[in-house]
């Protein structure tokens, strides 16, 4: 997320979809950007305490990357968790009325990212995916 008024943005490296989801969903409040659905709101609210307005929000959605074969994980609902992800970021930006600009999503390599929090600037690195 970023402002261009305020020249202030936010990221955040979302694991699972949803906290609820969770069996142990008792983790320290700092681990709520783990999850997809508490990290949208936990953005939206820090960026309203920089004074930043909603509508003017630029929100540019990255990642979701399978990256793992059926023989690296266990059990097998983590292999759809990419596509997950992104489903539940679109489903809670829309319910916070907001959408994507752009976006970078799924495939089976990771990406690396930088943003420059200054401009909103986001550089994409894809991830080779190594043999073993």
């Amino acid at each position: 997320m970023f402002s261009p008024r305020t020249r202030q943005g936010a990221i955040c490296h979302a694991f699972l979809p949803a906290r609820s989801e969770v069996k142990h969903a008792n983790e320290p409040s700092l681990q709520i950007c783990r999850y997809v659905d508490t990290a949208v709101a936990h953005l939206l609210k820090s960026m309203k305490r920089l004074g930043v307005r909603k509508k003017e929000l630029e929100v540019k959605l990255f990642g979701g990357a399978t990256g793992l074969t059926s023989s690296q994980v266990r059990p097998s609902y983590a292999l759809g968790i990419g596509n997950k992800n992104v489903e539940a970021a679109l489903k809670h930006l829309k319910a916070h009325g907001l959408e994507p600009r752009s976006m970078d999503v799924g495939g089976n390599v990771g990406r690396k990212l930088l943003f420059c929090t200054y401009t909103g600037d986001v550089w994409i690195k894809r991830l080779e995916k190594k043999m073993f």
